[in-house]
């Protein structure tokens, strides 16, 4: 059998799926308002805001019904932000313990989608290890990587902040490398060389016995080759 590697099926690009087809918008069949499969599946409706007297649980749970009924077709013109609002005030800890992990991806979702991509950093980076969700630690990363590129657009300070807080939080190995090597990569002036590498040399010790410690020490003595042919 030849090998494939993941990503790259050639066959597929050069002879086709023979069970695939396109068809024209005009020749669709059109899609039915019923299905009986699914006639007897409860339909969410978003009930009354919870009272200032509700657990956490019922706020937790009007916050999810609401979410899903706003993310329908009929419920797509209403913000998404209060219902942020109520499920970031929700105590983590005085929910149901199985329900916290869901807790935690939808509230990751609604901050993602609300722009609070500090919050969702931060809130994430403190959920206990064990307990964090490879989804709700995805979305962290996202927020880290679009808020280090829209930083490094309009200020290269700004971005080597974010970078070394991304760098102190436990988000994990993946997101902190890519921090480090997309502003390496960004430093094309001789300041922002010297601010990334002074950035560096301030989270080595904090690096140490690390899996970062590598990257560290690799990109500043590539900065430090830099600002030598800068001279």
């Amino acid at each position: 059998m030849e090998r494939e590697p993941i990503g790259i099926p050639w066959k597929l690009i050069y002879i086709g799926d023979p069970l695939y087809r396109v068809t024209p918008r005009n020749q669709a069949p059109r899609r039915s308002g019923d299905w009986a499969a699914t006639d007897a599946w409860p339909l969410f409706r978003e009930g009354a805001l919870p009272s200032g007297e509700a657990t956490a649980d019922a706020r937790f749970a009007w916050a999810l019904q609401a979410t899903m009924v706003r993310a329908t077709r009929e419920g797509a013109n209403r913000p998404l932000a209060e219902i942020v609002g109520i499920a970031s005030a929700i105590d983590r800890n005085l929910l149901e313990p199985s329900f916290r992990k869901l807790f935690d991806d939808l509230l990751a979702d609604l901050l993602f989608l609300g722009g609070r991509y500090r919050e969702l950093r931060t809130r994430v980076a403190h959920l206990p290890r064990t307990e964090r969700t490879p989804y709700a630690n995805r979305m962290a990363e996202s927020a880290a990587v679009i808020e280090l590129h829209k930083a490094t657009r309009s200020s290269f300070d700004q971005a080597v902040a974010i970078m070394e807080e991304t760098m102190r939080l436990d988000l994990g190995q993946p997101i902190r490398n890519y921090s480090i090597g997309y502003l390496a990569s960004s430093a094309d002036t001789g300041h922002k060389r010297a601010t990334l590498r002074s950035a560096l040399l301030q989270l080595r010790p904090k690096v140490a016995r690390t899996e970062s410690e590598d990257t560290v020490r690799r990109t500043l003595e590539q900065l430090e080759r830099a600002m030598k042919a800068d001279r």
